[in-house]
């Protein structure tokens, strides 16, 4: 599976396909869940912005890689030859799309969890923790700063 090709179908993990002749819903009327959906379709979509991350990253990067809101897998997919990559997000469906996504990548973890609720154990410590465009949806953005700083 080409992990860096570009299509529709990889864009992620919307229930509502165009086509229904329904008008788009004004931003205040959208569901909070719906405005996120847009948001990880289109950051899908942009992929030599995620190419760009992708460098600018690399060099930082330790061996075993956590990603806190890993979505659907738009930045660890860059960096699959890591000796161990680790998504962890809030939102189910989500980790199963990276589930699916990454089956066969024997060095891929995903996790489903609320950092401030639940316990997380990963298979092994990971020595760098990176999370784009996610803090500024975390209400307790330094209670999440501080859970990265704990890792």
């Amino acid at each position: 599976m080409d992990l860096n090709a570009s299509s529709s179908s990889q864009a992620g993990p919307s229930a509502t396909a165009g086509g229904s002749g329904a008008a788009e819903p004004s931003p205040g009327t959208r569901q909070p869940q719906e405005m996120v959906t847009e948001s990880l379709e289109f950051l899908a979509s942009v992929t030599h912005y995620n190419q760009w991350m992708a460098n600018t990253l690399e060099p930082f990067l330790g061996d075993r890689v956590l990603e806190l809101g890993c979505g659907t897998g738009n930045l660890l997919k860059y960096f699959l030859l890591k000796e161990r990559l680790i998504g962890l997000d809030i939102d189910p469906s989500l980790i199963e799309w990276c589930e699916n996504l990454f089956r066969g990548h024997t060095n891929c973890e995903f996790h489903c969890a609320d950092i401030f609720e639940d316990a997380v154990e990963f298979s092994v410590q990971p020595d760098t923790v990176v999370s784009s465009n996610v803090l500024e949806h975390i209400e307790d953005d330094r209670g999440a700063l501080d859970w990265i700083a704990r890792q």
